[in-house]
Protein backbone atom coordinates (compact mmCIF):
# COMPACT_ATOMS: atom_id res chain seq x y z
CA UNK A 1 0.00 0.00 0.00
CA UNK A 2 2.69 2.52 0.91
CA UNK A 3 4.33 1.48 -2.35
CA UNK A 4 1.64 2.86 -4.55
CA UNK A 5 1.33 5.52 -2.29
CA UNK A 6 4.82 6.58 -3.19
CA UNK A 7 4.31 6.45 -6.21
CA UNK A 8 0.92 8.92 -6.11
CA UNK A 9 2.76 11.24 -4.03
CA UNK A 10 5.68 11.13 -6.98
CA UNK A 11 3.78 11.31 -10.18
CA UNK A 12 1.62 14.28 -8.04
CA UNK A 13 4.70 16.44 -7.42
CA UNK A 14 6.04 15.58 -11.20
CA UNK A 15 2.73 17.24 -12.34
CA UNK A 16 3.35 20.39 -9.78
CA UNK A 17 6.85 20.94 -10.46
CA UNK A 18 5.99 20.76 -14.52
CA UNK A 19 3.02 23.28 -13.76
CA UNK A 20 4.72 25.50 -11.93
CA UNK A 21 7.99 25.56 -14.64
CA UNK A 22 5.38 25.99 -17.72
CA UNK A 23 4.11 29.12 -15.58
CA UNK A 24 7.16 30.55 -15.29
CA UNK A 25 8.41 30.48 -18.60
CA UNK A 26 5.31 31.96 -19.67
CA UNK A 27 5.45 34.53 -17.55
CA UNK A 28 8.73 35.37 -18.41
CA UNK A 29 8.61 35.56 -22.36
CA UNK A 30 7.12 39.08 -21.65
CA UNK A 31 8.58 41.42 -18.62
CA UNK A 32 7.59 45.13 -18.24
CA UNK A 33 10.88 46.02 -17.63
CA UNK A 34 9.83 49.36 -17.32
CA UNK A 35 6.53 49.84 -15.86
CA UNK A 36 4.01 53.16 -17.00
CA UNK A 37 4.56 55.87 -15.62
CA UNK A 38 2.19 58.39 -15.26
CA UNK A 39 0.48 61.16 -12.71
CA UNK A 40 -1.16 64.29 -11.70
CA UNK A 41 -2.24 66.49 -14.92
CA UNK A 42 -2.88 70.11 -14.96
CA UNK A 43 -4.78 72.59 -17.26
CA UNK A 44 -5.54 70.18 -19.86
CA UNK A 45 -2.11 68.89 -20.24
CA UNK A 46 -0.85 65.91 -22.03
CA UNK A 47 -0.01 63.14 -19.92
CA UNK A 48 2.58 60.23 -21.45
CA UNK A 49 2.24 56.62 -20.69
CA UNK A 50 5.47 54.28 -21.60
CA UNK A 51 6.95 50.68 -20.73
CA UNK A 52 9.77 48.85 -22.06
CA UNK A 53 9.35 45.47 -22.44
CA UNK A 54 11.35 42.37 -23.92
CA UNK A 55 9.22 41.16 -26.96
CA UNK A 56 8.28 43.30 -29.35
CA UNK A 57 6.40 40.57 -31.63
CA UNK A 58 3.35 41.58 -28.88
CA UNK A 59 0.63 43.63 -29.50
CA UNK A 60 0.25 45.97 -26.74
CA UNK A 61 -3.30 47.71 -25.52
CA UNK A 62 -4.24 50.59 -23.00
CA UNK A 63 -7.21 49.46 -20.29
CA UNK A 64 -8.51 52.19 -18.13
CA UNK A 65 -11.37 52.25 -15.23
CA UNK A 66 -12.67 54.82 -13.29
CA UNK A 67 -12.48 53.36 -9.73
CA UNK A 68 -10.74 50.68 -8.38
CA UNK A 69 -13.63 48.78 -7.68
CA UNK A 70 -14.58 48.76 -11.60
CA UNK A 71 -14.02 46.31 -13.91
CA UNK A 72 -11.07 47.12 -16.46
CA UNK A 73 -12.65 48.53 -19.62
CA UNK A 74 -12.45 47.87 -23.44
CA UNK A 75 -8.93 48.05 -24.71
CA UNK A 76 -7.39 50.09 -27.76
CA UNK A 77 -4.40 49.05 -29.61
CA UNK A 78 -1.31 51.56 -29.20
CA UNK A 79 2.44 51.50 -29.40
CA UNK A 80 4.89 53.29 -26.68
CA UNK A 81 5.06 56.30 -25.70
CA UNK A 82 1.20 56.65 -25.37
CA UNK A 83 -0.46 60.17 -25.02
CA UNK A 84 -3.59 61.20 -23.15
CA UNK A 85 -5.42 64.47 -23.18
CA UNK A 86 -8.32 65.08 -21.15
CA UNK A 87 -9.69 68.38 -20.51
CA UNK A 88 -12.51 67.32 -17.64
CA UNK A 89 -11.79 66.94 -14.14
CA UNK A 90 -10.87 62.90 -13.80
CA UNK A 91 -9.38 60.30 -11.49
CA UNK A 92 -8.16 57.14 -13.75
CA UNK A 93 -5.99 53.61 -13.53
CA UNK A 94 -4.35 52.37 -16.38
CA UNK A 95 -2.69 49.46 -17.25
CA UNK A 96 -0.68 48.30 -20.41
CA UNK A 97 -1.90 44.68 -21.42
CA UNK A 98 0.64 42.71 -23.78
CA UNK A 99 -1.12 39.62 -26.07
CA UNK A 100 1.38 37.31 -27.58
CA UNK A 101 -0.21 34.63 -29.39
CA UNK A 102 -3.27 33.79 -27.22
CA UNK A 103 -1.77 34.50 -23.89
CA UNK A 104 -2.69 37.75 -22.18
CA UNK A 105 0.24 39.47 -19.46
CA UNK A 106 -0.57 43.18 -17.74
CA UNK A 107 1.72 45.68 -16.15
CA UNK A 108 1.28 46.97 -13.04
CA UNK A 109 -1.54 49.84 -12.92
CA UNK A 110 -1.05 53.58 -12.54
CA UNK A 111 -3.19 56.61 -11.53
CA UNK A 112 -3.62 59.50 -13.00
CA UNK A 113 -5.61 62.38 -11.69
CA UNK A 114 -6.67 65.89 -13.23
CA UNK A 115 -7.62 68.92 -11.34
CA UNK A 116 -9.50 71.28 -12.44
CA UNK A 117 -8.03 75.12 -11.87
CA UNK A 118 -9.36 77.99 -10.26
CA UNK A 119 -9.25 79.92 -13.17
CA UNK A 120 -11.76 78.43 -15.84
CA UNK A 121 -13.64 80.56 -17.64
CA UNK A 122 -16.38 80.26 -20.52
CA UNK A 123 -16.58 81.58 -23.83
CA UNK A 124 -19.23 81.92 -27.14
CA UNK A 125 -18.73 80.94 -30.36
CA UNK A 126 -20.87 82.52 -33.48
CA UNK A 127 -22.63 79.84 -35.67
CA UNK A 128 -22.54 80.12 -39.49
CA UNK A 129 -25.06 79.49 -42.17
CA UNK A 130 -23.87 79.40 -45.47
CA UNK A 131 -26.69 78.54 -47.38
CA UNK A 132 -26.90 77.09 -51.03
CA UNK A 133 -23.34 76.53 -52.72
CA UNK A 134 -23.53 75.21 -56.48
CA UNK A 135 -21.86 72.28 -57.46
CA UNK A 136 -18.31 73.59 -58.79
CA UNK A 137 -18.31 76.63 -56.39
CA UNK A 138 -15.51 78.44 -55.87
CA UNK A 139 -14.41 78.32 -52.04
CA UNK A 140 -11.94 81.42 -52.12
CA UNK A 141 -14.50 83.19 -49.91
CA UNK A 142 -13.64 82.70 -46.18
CA UNK A 143 -16.28 83.28 -42.89
CA UNK A 144 -14.66 84.45 -39.80
CA UNK A 145 -15.21 83.08 -36.45
CA UNK A 146 -16.27 84.67 -33.34
CA UNK A 147 -14.91 83.94 -29.84
CA UNK A 148 -16.15 86.08 -26.98
CA UNK A 149 -15.32 85.67 -23.57
CA UNK A 150 -18.01 85.70 -21.15
CA UNK A 151 -16.13 84.84 -18.04
CA UNK A 152 -14.47 86.27 -15.47
CA UNK A 153 -10.45 85.17 -16.68
CA UNK A 154 -8.33 85.21 -19.68
CA UNK A 155 -9.03 82.74 -22.26
CA UNK A 156 -5.64 80.87 -22.07
CA UNK A 157 -4.02 80.10 -25.81
CA UNK A 158 -7.12 79.57 -27.82
CA UNK A 159 -7.10 77.45 -31.25
CA UNK A 160 -9.24 75.67 -33.25
CA UNK A 161 -10.04 71.93 -34.49
CA UNK A 162 -12.52 70.24 -35.95
CA UNK A 163 -14.78 67.89 -34.44
CA UNK A 164 -13.94 64.09 -35.30
CA UNK A 165 -15.73 63.15 -38.90
CA UNK A 166 -16.77 66.90 -39.15
CA UNK A 167 -14.06 68.38 -41.33
CA UNK A 168 -16.11 70.07 -44.46
CA UNK A 169 -14.21 72.95 -44.14
CA UNK A 170 -10.75 74.12 -43.70
CA UNK A 171 -9.37 76.44 -40.93
CA UNK A 172 -7.91 79.80 -41.58
CA UNK A 173 -5.25 81.20 -39.10
CA UNK A 174 -4.81 84.83 -40.47
CA UNK A 175 -2.89 85.89 -37.08
CA UNK A 176 -1.23 85.05 -34.29
CA UNK A 177 -3.93 83.92 -31.46
CA UNK A 178 -3.59 85.70 -28.39
CA UNK A 179 -4.94 86.19 -25.11
CA UNK A 180 -8.77 86.53 -25.13
CA UNK A 181 -9.66 88.85 -22.32
CA UNK A 182 -13.25 88.64 -20.62
CA UNK A 183 -15.47 90.90 -21.95
CA UNK A 184 -13.35 90.41 -25.56
CA UNK A 185 -14.65 89.28 -28.65
CA UNK A 186 -12.08 87.90 -31.39
CA UNK A 187 -13.21 87.84 -34.94
CA UNK A 188 -10.14 88.47 -36.94
CA UNK A 189 -7.59 85.11 -36.15
CA UNK A 190 -9.91 82.65 -37.44
CA UNK A 191 -11.76 82.18 -40.35
CA UNK A 192 -13.37 79.26 -42.35
CA UNK A 193 -14.09 78.20 -45.99
CA UNK A 194 -15.99 74.76 -46.97
CA UNK A 195 -13.31 72.38 -48.42
CA UNK A 196 -13.23 71.99 -52.26
CA UNK A 197 -14.59 69.42 -54.77
CA UNK A 198 -17.84 68.42 -52.30
CA UNK A 199 -20.64 66.64 -54.01
CA UNK A 200 -24.12 67.58 -53.44
CA UNK A 201 -25.69 67.05 -50.55
CA UNK A 202 -26.20 68.70 -46.73
CA UNK A 203 -23.12 69.47 -44.61
CA UNK A 204 -22.68 70.23 -41.14
CA UNK A 205 -19.41 71.44 -39.67
CA UNK A 206 -18.24 71.60 -35.93
CA UNK A 207 -15.54 74.10 -34.68
CA UNK A 208 -14.69 73.65 -31.21
CA UNK A 209 -12.75 76.23 -29.10
CA UNK A 210 -9.44 74.37 -27.29
CA UNK A 211 -8.08 76.32 -24.89
CA UNK A 212 -6.60 75.17 -21.68
CA UNK A 213 -9.02 76.67 -19.19
CA UNK A 214 -11.83 76.57 -21.27
CA UNK A 215 -13.95 73.71 -20.58
CA UNK A 216 -14.75 71.07 -23.80
CA UNK A 217 -18.10 71.62 -25.76
CA UNK A 218 -17.58 75.48 -26.63
CA UNK A 219 -18.08 75.14 -30.78
CA UNK A 220 -19.41 76.89 -33.56
CA UNK A 221 -21.78 75.21 -36.06
CA UNK A 222 -20.99 75.81 -39.69
CA UNK A 223 -24.21 74.82 -42.19
CA UNK A 224 -24.46 74.57 -46.04
CA UNK A 225 -25.97 72.95 -48.92
CA UNK A 226 -24.04 71.85 -51.87
CA UNK A 227 -27.16 72.04 -54.82
CA UNK A 228 -26.57 71.60 -58.85
CA UNK A 229 -27.05 74.67 -60.06
CA UNK A 230 -25.66 76.70 -62.95
CA UNK A 231 -21.72 76.62 -62.89
CA UNK A 232 -20.68 80.14 -64.14
CA UNK A 233 -20.23 79.85 -68.26
CA UNK A 234 -18.61 82.45 -70.73
CA UNK A 235 -19.18 83.49 -74.08
CA UNK A 236 -16.33 84.42 -76.37
CA UNK A 237 -16.83 86.35 -79.34
CA UNK A 238 -20.59 86.98 -79.73
CA UNK A 239 -21.74 87.26 -76.10
CA UNK A 240 -25.32 86.46 -75.53
CA UNK A 241 -26.44 87.90 -78.67
CA UNK A 242 -25.69 87.00 -82.28
CA UNK A 243 -26.37 89.96 -84.74
CA UNK A 244 -26.13 89.90 -88.23
CA UNK A 245 -27.17 93.79 -88.13
CA UNK A 246 -29.27 94.96 -91.43
CA UNK A 247 -28.99 93.49 -94.34
CA UNK A 248 -30.50 94.47 -98.12
CA UNK A 249 -32.35 91.74 -99.82
CA UNK A 250 -29.89 89.73 -102.52
CA UNK A 251 -26.94 90.25 -100.04
CA UNK A 252 -23.98 88.15 -100.41
CA UNK A 253 -22.28 85.50 -98.37
CA UNK A 254 -22.13 86.97 -94.98
CA UNK A 255 -18.87 86.50 -92.71
CA UNK A 256 -20.12 83.49 -89.95
CA UNK A 257 -20.28 84.07 -86.31
CA UNK A 258 -18.29 82.12 -83.64
CA UNK A 259 -20.13 80.74 -80.33
CA UNK A 260 -17.21 79.33 -77.63
CA UNK A 261 -18.39 77.79 -74.22
CA UNK A 262 -16.37 77.60 -71.90
CA UNK A 263 -16.02 76.46 -67.96
CA UNK A 264 -14.93 79.32 -66.22
CA UNK A 265 -16.29 77.79 -62.71
CA UNK A 266 -14.45 75.75 -60.31
CA UNK A 267 -16.44 72.92 -61.58
CA UNK A 268 -16.15 70.83 -65.25
CA UNK A 269 -18.55 70.56 -67.77
CA UNK A 270 -19.64 67.41 -69.65
CA UNK A 271 -22.15 66.33 -71.80
CA UNK A 272 -22.28 70.05 -73.27
CA UNK A 273 -24.47 70.25 -76.26
CA UNK A 274 -26.52 72.80 -78.34
CA UNK A 275 -30.16 73.24 -79.72
CA UNK A 276 -32.33 75.55 -81.30
CA UNK A 277 -35.19 77.38 -79.92
CA UNK A 278 -38.71 77.02 -80.28
CA UNK A 279 -39.03 79.04 -83.38
CA UNK A 280 -40.65 77.90 -86.70
CA UNK A 281 -38.53 79.99 -88.51
CA UNK A 282 -34.89 78.68 -88.95
CA UNK A 283 -32.55 81.27 -91.01
CA UNK A 284 -29.25 80.07 -89.96
CA UNK A 285 -27.72 76.60 -89.45
CA UNK A 286 -25.01 75.81 -86.49
CA UNK A 287 -21.85 73.73 -86.88
CA UNK A 288 -20.09 72.23 -84.16
CA UNK A 289 -16.27 72.87 -85.03
CA UNK A 290 -13.53 70.30 -84.35
CA UNK A 291 -12.38 68.69 -81.91
CA UNK A 292 -16.19 67.83 -81.36
CA UNK A 293 -15.23 67.89 -77.33
CA UNK A 294 -17.87 66.84 -74.93
CA UNK A 295 -16.38 68.00 -71.50
CA UNK A 296 -14.76 70.67 -70.53
CA UNK A 297 -12.22 71.36 -67.77
CA UNK A 298 -12.82 74.40 -65.67
CA UNK A 299 -9.38 76.64 -65.60
CA UNK A 300 -8.30 75.86 -68.93
CA UNK A 301 -8.88 77.51 -72.05
CA UNK A 302 -10.29 74.69 -73.52
CA UNK A 303 -14.20 75.35 -75.14
CA UNK A 304 -16.55 73.93 -77.25
CA UNK A 305 -17.20 76.34 -79.69
CA UNK A 306 -19.97 76.30 -83.02
CA UNK A 307 -19.79 78.33 -86.25
CA UNK A 308 -23.29 80.08 -86.62
CA UNK A 309 -23.85 80.35 -90.49
CA UNK A 310 -26.87 82.99 -91.99
CA UNK A 311 -28.70 81.47 -94.90
CA UNK A 312 -29.11 83.17 -98.21
CA UNK A 313 -31.89 84.16 -99.99
CA UNK A 314 -34.11 85.57 -97.16
CA UNK A 315 -36.98 88.01 -97.96
CA UNK A 316 -37.68 91.33 -95.80
CA UNK A 317 -38.14 91.39 -92.33
CA UNK A 318 -37.08 91.02 -89.07
CA UNK A 319 -35.72 87.60 -87.81
CA UNK A 320 -34.77 86.32 -83.96
CA UNK A 321 -34.39 82.89 -82.76
CA UNK A 322 -33.14 81.45 -79.76
CA UNK A 323 -29.92 78.64 -78.99
CA UNK A 324 -29.56 77.22 -75.98
CA UNK A 325 -26.47 75.47 -74.00
CA UNK A 326 -26.82 72.76 -72.00
CA UNK A 327 -24.48 70.83 -69.92
CA UNK A 328 -25.03 67.92 -67.11
CA UNK A 329 -24.42 70.05 -64.54
CA UNK A 330 -26.20 73.10 -65.33
CA UNK A 331 -29.40 72.78 -63.90
CA UNK A 332 -31.07 75.38 -66.68
CA UNK A 333 -29.77 76.16 -70.10
CA UNK A 334 -27.91 79.25 -71.34
CA UNK A 335 -29.53 80.91 -74.27
CA UNK A 336 -28.29 83.07 -76.75
CA UNK A 337 -30.19 84.78 -79.58
CA UNK A 338 -29.68 85.13 -82.92
CA UNK A 339 -31.15 88.04 -85.07
CA UNK A 340 -30.43 90.05 -88.69
CA UNK A 341 -32.79 92.06 -90.07
CA UNK A 342 -33.68 91.72 -94.22
CA UNK A 343 -34.68 95.21 -95.77
CA UNK A 344 -36.13 95.44 -99.51
CA UNK A 345 -33.35 96.72 -102.26
CA UNK A 346 -36.30 98.94 -104.05
CA UNK A 347 -36.35 101.32 -101.16
CA UNK A 348 -34.41 104.50 -101.93
CA UNK A 349 -33.75 107.02 -99.51
CA UNK A 350 -34.99 110.62 -100.23
CA UNK A 351 -32.53 113.10 -101.75
CA UNK A 352 -31.68 115.80 -100.38
CA UNK A 353 -32.96 119.19 -101.32
CA UNK A 354 -30.49 120.97 -104.00
CA UNK A 355 -30.07 125.00 -103.21
CA UNK A 356 -29.10 126.92 -106.27
CA UNK A 357 -27.43 130.71 -105.70
CA UNK A 358 -28.48 133.17 -107.11
CA UNK A 359 -26.64 136.73 -107.55
CA UNK A 360 -28.25 140.07 -107.13
CA UNK A 361 -27.18 142.82 -108.66
CA UNK A 362 -28.61 145.53 -106.28
CA UNK A 363 -27.03 144.19 -103.05
CA UNK A 364 -23.95 145.39 -102.31
CA UNK A 365 -20.69 143.26 -103.31
CA UNK A 366 -18.60 142.34 -101.46
CA UNK A 367 -15.42 144.25 -102.43
CA UNK A 368 -12.36 141.61 -104.33
CA UNK A 369 -9.36 141.35 -102.30
CA UNK A 370 -6.89 142.86 -104.60
CA UNK A 371 -3.45 140.34 -104.71
CA UNK A 372 -0.98 141.06 -102.38
CA UNK A 373 2.32 142.54 -104.65
CA UNK A 374 5.24 142.00 -103.28
CA UNK A 375 8.85 143.52 -104.09
CA UNK A 376 10.18 140.58 -106.52
CA UNK A 377 6.54 140.67 -108.30
CA UNK A 378 7.09 139.39 -111.88
CA UNK A 379 5.75 139.62 -115.47
CA UNK A 380 3.73 136.59 -114.79
CA UNK A 381 1.77 138.48 -111.63
CA UNK A 382 1.03 141.31 -114.42
CA UNK A 383 -0.35 138.85 -116.64
CA UNK A 384 -2.07 136.89 -113.41
CA UNK A 385 -3.72 140.48 -112.52
CA UNK A 386 -4.63 141.66 -116.27
CA UNK A 387 -6.58 138.15 -116.30
CA UNK A 388 -8.33 138.54 -113.57
CA UNK A 389 -9.66 142.12 -114.24
CA UNK A 390 -11.06 140.73 -117.79
CA UNK A 391 -12.85 138.11 -115.92
CA UNK A 392 -14.29 140.24 -113.43
CA UNK A 393 -15.79 142.29 -116.60
CA UNK A 394 -17.07 139.52 -118.09
CA UNK A 395 -18.91 138.31 -115.25
CA UNK A 396 -20.10 142.06 -114.92
CA UNK A 397 -21.87 141.63 -118.51
CA UNK A 398 -23.43 138.48 -118.43
CA UNK A 399 -24.69 138.61 -114.95
CA UNK A 400 -28.54 140.10 -114.97
CA UNK A 401 -29.95 140.89 -112.02
CA UNK A 402 -34.05 140.42 -112.05
CA UNK A 403 -34.52 144.01 -112.00
CA UNK A 404 -32.85 144.99 -114.89
CA UNK A 405 -34.61 142.08 -116.83
CA UNK A 406 -38.26 142.97 -116.16
CA UNK A 407 -37.83 146.68 -117.23
CA UNK A 408 -36.42 145.14 -120.23
CA UNK A 409 -39.47 142.90 -120.62
CA UNK A 410 -41.97 145.60 -120.03
CA UNK A 411 -40.15 147.78 -122.69
CA UNK A 412 -40.71 145.51 -125.66
CA UNK A 413 -43.85 144.46 -125.06
CA UNK A 414 -45.55 147.70 -126.10
CA UNK A 415 -43.41 148.43 -129.08
CA UNK A 416 -44.47 144.66 -130.43
CA UNK A 417 -48.23 145.14 -129.95
CA UNK A 418 -47.66 149.04 -132.16
CA UNK A 419 -46.16 146.79 -134.67
CA UNK A 420 -49.04 144.09 -134.88
CA UNK A 421 -51.83 147.02 -135.19
CA UNK A 422 -50.03 148.95 -138.10
CA UNK A 423 -49.70 145.66 -140.29
CA UNK A 424 -53.18 144.83 -139.29
CA UNK A 425 -54.24 148.28 -140.70
CA UNK A 426 -52.03 147.93 -143.50
CA UNK A 427 -53.80 144.32 -144.88
CA UNK A 428 -57.39 145.57 -144.41
CA UNK A 429 -56.55 148.97 -146.65
CA UNK A 430 -54.90 146.83 -149.17
CA UNK A 431 -57.62 144.09 -148.83
CA UNK A 432 -60.83 147.14 -149.48
CA UNK A 433 -58.96 148.53 -152.39
CA UNK A 434 -58.31 145.08 -154.27
CA UNK A 435 -62.07 144.05 -153.53
CA UNK A 436 -63.76 147.62 -154.99
CA UNK A 437 -61.21 147.13 -158.48
CA UNK A 438 -62.80 143.88 -159.10
CA UNK A 439 -66.44 145.15 -159.02
CA UNK A 440 -65.44 147.90 -161.30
Amino acid sequence: MSKYLKKIVIAITIFISVICYSTTILADEVVFTKQPVGGTVDINTDFAITWTTNNNNCQYLLQMRDNSNYDWGNADYITSPHKENYSHEFKSDYRIMAICDSNEYYSNSITVSWVKPNNITTANMNSIEIGDLPLGYNNSKTYPISITNTGKYDIISPKLEFGEGYDYCEIIQNKTPHNIKPGETDNTTWSIKPKKGLGIGRYDTYVYLNAKNVEIGTSSTILFWVVESDIPITYEASADTIDFGTLVKGYSKQTDKSLIVKATGTGNLSHVHITRGESKTTFFDIQTNYPTIDSLSAGTNSGKNWTIKLRSGLEPGSYSEQIKIYADEIKTPVIATVKVKITDNNTTEPKAPTTTVVSNKDEPVAPKEEPIVTENNTEENEIEKNNIEENNDIEKEIVISPKEYKEKSTNIVPIIIIVASIVIIVTGIKIFFIRKNKKH
